[in-house]
């Protein structure tokens, strides 16, 4: 139970962020180690590249999800917890050592219809 709070805690953290200290944390992850000569801003504008560049990996795991759809649709909730929970499971397999938390939490924050449009 301990396990479940502490990814509520910090899923819920991580939704209280603003979008540039979330694209701070993916630029840890996914820009190289070399790129320590370039500004905080520019590691930022990297996570942002790498981000839409994955955008068609992101529309192939979440656009066909029932379960997201349910939940955002039939049940209204955007930006919650169960939310980010189920973009999680979608996007599991995308990588690892990648801060899949905040990926899912960015997917949330951009929005289901910038990734998959209006829902037939």
């Amino acid at each position: 139970m301990e396990k479940i709070e502490d990814f509520q805690q910090e899923i819920a953290r991580l939704l209280a962020l603003d979008n540039n200290s979330l694209f701070e944390m993916l630029a840890d992850e996914v820009v190289p180690p070399t790129a320590g000569m370039f500004s905080l801003n520019d590691k930022i504008d990297a996570a942002k590249i790498w981000l839409e560049d994955q955008k068609s990996v992101i529309q192939e795991k979440i656009c066909g999800s029932v379960a997201l759809r349910y939940n955002l649709y039939d049940n209204g909730q955007y930006e919650n917890i169960m939310t980010v929970a189920t973009i999680l499971d979608c996007i599991a397999g995308m990588g690892m050592g990648l801060p899949l938390n905040v990926v899912a939490v960015l997917i949330v924050k951009q929005g289901y219809r910038f990734y998959c449009g209006t829902p037939q």
